[in-house]
């Protein structure tokens, strides 16, 4: 079907398609109009039945509720009046119909009608019901029929006439197919010829137009497709005149031509193609290397100007037209120009040029010259444009010659820096021969540097052997010291006695870590010095330095006090033996550098992860201070700020070196700020464990009791009373303060109520003692001495029950707070005091029965471990040296020996090998346990390779023994 339709002719596919069109058109019209009709009326009438029924139900309803039955008749009657209406039936609320009219050839199924829809159709009658409701009593169910045949017949009436207009409307489109088809194709025809005429190579053809329509729309269009053809012939002529004149060009300047050469081909072949006879070539430089940097425009080549003969001048960067082109980098063409302004010489005179063109040759936005062209006529535009692609050809070749020229330059220079390289070879060579014999010369240096190496490691060595010597006899007498204070601790003492015990024990320990330090260095030297990372206190570590302090202190007239900011954590992890060791050192130095001033341990810190703490301690004095100067040299080792034989202050110089290294091995750094004659502020800073801050245990009764009470503090020393304000504030309690005694009675005589009073004991014109009795004779609020260790006893005596509690200056935050809540809360004094529990476990031989041997030849060291283990339950077999112990595991079986390493005639390192050459594989082989003062680096691996089992370094710690007992396997297992 398709392909025929391809093959029918225009006119009788545009009439079929017209009759087509409008065939659709009235068959749409038959269709539908109609049946349009035909629902709009059914519409209508459901409409108008429903309202019947309602207006029937309306007067039923009045006449029921009356009781008028003529009513009820007479809206049966109303009904009745229209002729189409085909039945009305009245049922009450049981379904029984009680009036009707109803025709016999009506049929009519009631019960199935009332459940229908209220309107329905069915056997071409309408069929509708409604309630009979009046003042909202339901009295029945009215249902009447509507003939629908008068609707039936008036519809089939439309039909035939919307036939009959179909059919005319068809016949007039098809008449006026024919027309219109005629009217178009005529003009179609047309162009069709003109088509023709262009397809056999006629160009000058116009279709003439007539009309204003589509079609004379396309008469035009055609029209102007023709000029678009001749025009795009033209140009595609024009071009394949550019292109041929572009490739002979190219074709003319390929080769390798010096510039005069090929200005000279451009030039000729110019002339010739344009008829032109004037043309030159200007270039920014010339080759020779003399006038690389001149910045001139040299004219290379010329054709048919009047100068020929001087074609080789040189023109300024600024002079004429050329320089103009080069200055703003674009084309100046020339016309109507002035009698005399340029000549073209002939061969029958000279005469004026028409016009000029002057080009800039550019290559890569670079001018490198300048093309000019000058003759009798205008030029074309194909011309014009030709002239604007040459250059750019132009400007690349030129720029190219121009840079083999320079490559030339380039290799005679290369050529004259080679022979200058030769002659550097040559230098160089006798540089060589002269550097090869001061390498010998070094190589003699290198064996004497390693032959002061082996001496400098045989006094490393050395030293580290007398290190060793030093500490086993320095820790031999402080094993006595720790042991019996330990002994004594043990026993029943008063609180006082066992707070002098703890300072001696505390300064004990105190004095081995210092020893201890000695040895560090050495190790910190060598990089093998480890670091413990256990909780501490920070509060406990602070106040244990300070407490170490408080002798030097008083007999300097110093005072000492600490301040922790309330953001620094009660408990981290680290290593509290080494910032204690920091700590001491700092307030040693501060101390001893200070008369009559104050010494203040301040420590912060920040939180810088979830587990990791930066602490930041600050030891402040009011001492000598430092020169700048001197600065430098207090952290190197063995340094000294005086270092004179006439010097005040001692010191080994060691400390502050060693201090230097620990905080910088726990994460930290240490700095010094100090001026001389007014103190100094040595700082240091650790990284530390971060731990949950731990309540402090007070026991049951609760600091709450400290709250809101409000305190006086009376003390001249401003350190003092700012500490005593931050720890009683932290606490809630309120305060006053006073500088000297005056101010305190003043404040008391103001009227200000206040619940207990702290004072110093020491202070200007009106001390702590005298203060107190006056406030006494007056007031009745409990009084708190501040006194130092030295004077408590003698301000004891004299104060005769004046004051309620004394406190030892500098105060701990965990005493004050004690003895607050010990006069506030009078319960709290009739408590028994806290029982001292035992370090030892006296039934532990019971537990653990050994037969124990000690080998040791220092007296005082023997009773220490006698007495230490005699409060074990233990009885003790003792020996003086090696010899003397093989005798008596001779005698008897021992199930642990402790072994001390250095004796006479035999050591305990030779008698445990022997012990183990004896009895390795026998039940009589005792348990051994190294008990020595050694504690370099690697002693305890040398007690290891001599057959030792444990070790124990001196001073003996009572855990440390504790430990090493329960190691050891018991006779009755």
């Amino acid at each position: 079907m398709y392909r025929l339709l391809k093959k029918l002719p225009l006119r009788v596919k545009l009439l079929s398609g017209m009759a087509a069109a409008v065939l659709l058109i009235c068959l749409f019209i038959y269709s539908y109009y109609p049946e349009r009709q035909r629902q709009q009326s059914i519409t209508a009438t459901e409409t108008k039945v429903q309202s019947m029924a309602e207006m029937v139900a309306l007067g039923v309803g009045i006449g029921l509720e009356s009781g008028n039955y003529n009513a009820i008749m007479e809206a049966m009657r109303w009904a009745k009046r229209d002729s189409s209406l085909a039945y009305i039936m009245l049922f009450d609320t049981s379904g029984a119909d009680f009036a009707a009219f109803k025709p016999d050839n009506v049929k009519i199924k009631a019960s199935e009608a009332l459940k229908a829809a209220k309107s329905f159709e069915a056997g071409g009658v309408l069929h509708a019901h409604t309630d009979i409701v009046y003042r909202g009593v339901n009295y029945g169910k009215v249902l009447l029929g509507y003939s629908l045949q008068p609707l039936y017949d008036e519809t089939n009436r439309n039909r035939q006439t919307t036939a009959l207009i179909s059919f005319i409307l068809f016949a007039m489109g098809l008449l006026v197919s024919y027309a219109l088809s005629s009217a178009l194709l005529r003009p179609v025809n047309v162009l069709f010829v003109a088509a023709k005429r262009v397809a056999n190579g006629e160009r000058d053809i116009q279709v003439k137009v007539k009309s204003q329509d589509e079609l004379g729309v396309l008469a035009r269009a055609f029209n102007e497709m023709i000029s678009k053809i001749q025009q795009s012939m033209d140009e595609s002529r024009d071009r394949d005149w550019i292109k041929t004149a572009r490739a002979e060009l190219n074709d003319l300047i390929r080769g390798d031509f010096s510039i005069e050469d090929l200005a000279s081909r451009v030039n000729d072949y110019m002339v010739k193609k344009l008829g032109a006879p004037v043309a030159a070539i200007y270039l920014m430089e010339d080759c020779d290397s003399e006038s690389l940097d001149k910045q001139k425009i040299h004219r290379v080549a010329t054709w048919g100007l009047n100068d020929p003969q001087k074609a080789d001048i040189y023109l300024s960067s600024n002079d004429g037209l050329i320089a103009e082109v080069v200055r703003k980098a674009g084309p100046l063409v020339l016309e109507n120009l002035p009698e005399g302004f340029y000549n073209i010489r002939t061969g029958v005179g000279s005469a004026p040029a028409t016009q000029v063109h002057l080009y800039p040759l550019i290559n890569n936005d670079e001018v490198v010259g300048v093309f000019e062209i000058a003759g009798f006529r205008e030029f074309s535009q194909l011309e014009e444009d030709f002239l604007k692609q040459a250059i750019e050809i132009l400007g690349a070749a030129f720029n190219s010659a121009r840079s083999r020229c320079r490559l030339n330059l380039l290799l005679d220079k290369t050529r004259e820096q080679a022979k200058k390289l030769r002659q550097q070879q040559e230098e160089l060579q006798r540089n060589n021969n002269e550097l090869e014999a001061k390498a010998a010369e070094r190589e003699k240096l290198i064996k004497k540097l390693s032959e002061a190496n082996e001496a400098a490691k045989d006094a490393t060595k050395a030293k580290s052997e007398f290190l060793a010597n030093m500490s086993h006899e320095i820790r031999t007498p402080m094993n006595g010291v720790i042991g019996m204070t330990s002994l004594l601790m043990d026993t029943k003492l008063t609180s006082e006695q066992m707070e002098y015990v703890q300072t001696i024990q505390t300064s004990s320990e105190a004095l081995l870590t210092i020893i201890n330090d000695i040895l560090d260095f050495s190790k910190i030297e060598s990089g093998k010095l480890e670091l413990e990372r256990q909780p501490f206190n920070v509060r406990q570590c602070v106040e244990d330095s300070i407490d170490l302090m408080v002798p030097k202190a008083e007999e300097n007239e110093v005072n000492l006090a600490y301040e922790i900011d309330i953001g620094v954590p009660d408990m981290l992890e680290g290593d509290i033996t080494r910032v204690r060791q920091i700590l001491v050192n700092l307030l040693s130095n501060a101390v001893k550098f200070t008369r009559q001033g104050d010494v203040v341990i301040s420590v912060t810190g920040s939180r810088i992860s979830d587990n990791q703490f930066e602490v930041c301690f600050a030891v402040r004095d009011s001492g000598i201070g430092i020169p700048k100067d001197r600065l430098d040299r207090l952290f190197h080792a063995f340094s000294q700020v005086d270092a004179s034989t006439t010097r005040k202050y001692g010191g080994t110089g060691l400390g502050l070196a060693i201090c230097k290294r620990l905080a910088e091995l726990m994460g930290g750094r240490i700095w010094v700020e100090s001026e001389a004659g007014k103190g100094s502020t040595f700082s240091f800073s650790i990284i530390a464990g971060y731990r949950q801050k731990v309540e402090k245990n007070t026991g049951s009764r609760s600091p709450e009791i400290l709250k809101n009470k409000n305190v006086l503090i009376v003390d001249d020393n401003s350190t003092n009373r700012r500490v005593l304000s931050l720890q009683i504030g932290n606490w809630g309690m309120t305060f006053a303060q006073a500088e000297n005694g005056k101010q305190a009675l003043e404040l008391l005589e103001s009227g200000q109520t206040f619940d207990l009073a702290i004072l110093d004991m020491q202070m200007p014109e009106m001390d702590g003692l005298s203060l107190g009795g006056k406030i006494r004779e007056k007031y009745s609020l409990p009084l708190v001495m501040l006194t130092s260790l030295s004077r408590r006893d003698s301000d004891l005596k004299q104060s005769k029950g004046l004051f309620a509690a004394y406190l030892l200056k500098p105060v701990k935050q965990a005493q004050l707070q004690e003895t607050l809540i010990r006069i506030f809360d009078k319960s709290y004094s009739t408590q028994p005091p806290e029982k001292h529990e035992s370090s030892f476990d006296g039934e532990m031989s019971d537990r653990h029965p050994l037969k124990i041997l000690l080998a040791e030849d220092n007296v005082v060291n023997q009773k220490v471990a006698q007495r230490l283990l005699d409060k074990m339950g233990y009885r003790v077999d003792i020996v003086g040296n090696g010899l003397e112990a093989l005798e008596a595991i001779e005698r008897r079986k021992y199930d642990v020996v402790f072994m001390d390493v250095q004796m006479p005639e035999m050591d305990g390192l030779a008698a445990s090998r022997e012990i183990n050459k004896r009895w390795r594989n026998s039940e009589k082989r005792p348990h051994i346990v190294a008990m020595t003062a050694n504690a370099m680096q690697g002693d305890r691996e040398m007690c290891e390779k001599a057959g030792m089992d444990d070790y124990i370094s001196k001073p003996v710690q009572i855990k440390e023994l504790i430990n090493a007992l329960e190691k050891c396997p018991s006779h009755k297992s």
